[in-house]
């Protein structure tokens, strides 16, 4: 599908917008047509229970991909809009740490761990997504069933009784 707006440019977040996907997704614009996004991986034993919140366990890839593939029927444009609120990173360090990412798995979830946390992380260093409170998506406390890192919360996992760090 067509760009609308501007030309992409190294470090750009780019939404992709989809008439009837109720949620845009996001990637980083890294140069030569090419950008980094995370791509969920759904699994039905991957999938557990938390607060009522579904929380897709390592199920997250980054994945380097040609533009136009990525947004196959969907529109897409330069979404660099929290730039009024806060400071990025320069462009070719916005690119070094999205391409640094690729291969690397994490925990998913549409309210606390989507693709324009990932994309606001990599342009600022700060997970945030506008479109999860869009959704009137409660974001009460998330966790992830995954154990390397986070910010030192933990509770178990109701389906696989793993213990989850947040």
């Amino acid at each position: 599908m067509p760009l609308i707006g501007l030309e992409p440019k190294p470090g750009d977040l780019i939404a992709f917008i989809g008439i009837e996907d109720p949620y845009d997704h996001w990637g980083v614009y890294v140069g030569d047509d090419y950008v980094v996004h995370i791509q969920a991986r759904k699994s039905l034993d991957e999938i557990c229970k938390i607060d009522k919140h579904i929380i897709f366990r390592d199920r997250a890839k980054v994945e380097f991909g040609k533009l136009e593939k990525v947004a196959g029927e969907r529109y897409y444009l330069v979404n660099n809009t929290n730039d009024i609120f806060m400071t990025p990173y320069d462009a070719e360090e916005i690119v070094r740490r999205a391409k640094s990412l690729v291969g690397k798995k994490f925990g998913y979830s549409m309210i606390g761990k989507n693709c324009e946390h990932f994309v606001n992380y990599v342009r600022y260093e700060e997970e945030f997504s506008k479109q999860s409170l869009r959704g009137n998506l409660e974001r009460s406390q998330e966790w992830e069933c995954y154990q390397d890192g986070g910010h030192g919360r933990s509770q178990t996992c109701v389906d696989c009784g793993e213990e989850t760090i947040g």
